[in-house]
């Protein structure tokens, strides 16, 4: 594990979120993406369509598949769980082959251009060792630590994002831009991560949370992550505006 990540402070936060994954974690896929995936059993999560435990469910029927699946199967499945389930629609078929090729290499130093389409990929692989880094997941790294207030915080990168919760913020309400890189690294004395060690210092982060928390897996602390960034960062951003 990298030292200058404050596991700690991730500990004490999760200490009291874990158990609100259910009510946090939302999730809908369409119908056309399902049709994309006909057999994940979809009508077995009718009446909690959306859900983390269907989440679940999906993560791990992918894993299964994955590993019982040929070359050309893979990469089918790669390409639903991107542009199908992840809505990433500009990555075009050259662009997923150099994301088939990455997760087929040295996994040690990975950049953060695409990071939200291969690590995507890469829980395909085994959802138990790879978790998703999009930039909801991004900004919510940051934003804990800007709560918690630990003594050496960590910057972990921001990446572009289509969703919707961050194109709907005026840039000067946007909490990426509210805390800039710029801002936390050079005001606030924030260590930066070298861009190839992000995604090996998200995933040591997440390994040394689940060693935390008998009974976890990665992905319940990603999905925690992603469910609570639309939550925890309005709230910060709304407070440092009022202050200003």
């Amino acid at each position: 594990m990298n030292s200058s990540i404050p596991v700690d402070s991730f500990i004490r936060f999760f200490s009291d979120q874990l158990v609100k994954l259910e009510s946090l974690y939302k999730w809908p896929v369409r119908l056309k993406t399902k049709e994309a995936l006909p057999g994940f059993p979809w009508h077995e999560w009718a009446m909690q369509s959306g859900s983390a435990s269907e989440c679940i469910a999906l993560k791990k029927y992918l894993t299964q598949a994955w590993n019982t699946s040929d070359e050309a199967d893979k990469k089918k499945l790669a390409r639903w769980i991107v542009t199908d389930w992840g809505g990433v629609r500009s990555n075009r078929p050259a662009r997923l082959e150099a994301h088939w090729h990455l997760i087929h290499g040295d996994l040690k130093k990975m950049p953060v251009e695409g990071i939200a389409s291969y690590s995507k990929i890469l829980t395909l692989k085994d959802c138990t060792q790879y978790a998703i880094y999009d930039a909801r997941v991004a900004a919510c790294l940051n934003a804990i630590q800007l709560q918690m207030k630990p003594d050496e915080p960590v910057f972990f990168p921001y990446i572009p994002s289509q969703n919707q919760y961050f194109r709907q913020w005026p840039k000067s309400e946007n909490f990426v831009n509210v805390f800039s890189k710029r801002r936390l690294v050079s005001n606030d004395d924030w260590h930066e991560l070298e861009k190839h060690e992000t995604y090996t210092a998200y995933l040591n982060l997440l390994y040394a949370l689940k060693g935390s928390f008998p009974g976890t897996e990665i992905y319940h602390f990603e999905m925690i992550l992603f469910s609570l960034a639309i939550q925890l960062c309005p709230q910060l951003t709304e407070a440092e505006l009022n202050l200003a």
